[in-house]
């Protein structure tokens, strides 16, 4: 993407999916087993990243609390 060298900075929407194991109780509705399925959880994310011109790596935190990271190049 090119950018005008006036910009140092974007808006962006982030999405990604977590994915959970479903499971089920046993026969005598004691043990949870694991089915062999998985559910997708739909993420999204809006964020603004900073541009920089080092060319560092960096990782930027999305803010949910459930410690994904953007990494940033």
């Amino acid at each position: 993407m090119l950018l005008p060298q006036t910009v140092n900075q974007l808006h962006v929407s982030v999405g990604w999916g977590d994915y959970q194991p479903l499971t089920k109780p046993d026969s005598e509705g004691k043990e949870i087993t694991f089915t062999g399925d998985w559910q997708r959880v739909p993420r999204e994310a809006e964020l603004t990243v900073p541009l920089r011109t080092s060319g560092r790596p960096t990782q930027l935190d999305l803010g949910l609390n459930l410690g994904n990271k953007l990494n940033h190049i």
